[in-house]
């Protein structure tokens, strides 16, 4: 687990340089966000989780539409989160979308 725990620090800093320095540049924004909500699930820290992966998604379809592989992937691993939780009506429609 602390693998995890250092791998979320490091994400946080990377993020943080990365919305100071290249505030445009929103899709190496948003990867960073989907990678740091995987370290979040795999510790169980559902909500922090949850969290970037909703902000992550929102830029992922600005930037790059509905049917872009990054997006998809992002609401595959929103639906794990939601798995994992046991939230399978929240995971399903996700699936499927």
């Amino acid at each position: 687990m602390q693998e995890f725990e250092a791998a979320v620090t490091l994400y946080e800093d990377v993020l943080a340089i990365r919305r100071e320095i290249h505030p445009d540049k929103k899709i190496d924004q948003a990867v960073c966000l989907s990678s740091m909500a995987g370290a979040y699930r795999e510790l169980r820290q559902y909500e922090k989780s949850e969290k970037c992966l909703e902000e992550a998604l929102e830029i992922f379809i600005k930037e790059l539409g509905e049917e872009h592989l990054n997006t998809a992937t992002c609401l595959n691993n929103m639906a794990l989160t939601y798995k994992k939780q046991k939230k399978f009506a929240k995971a399903e429609p996700l699936y499927l979308r």
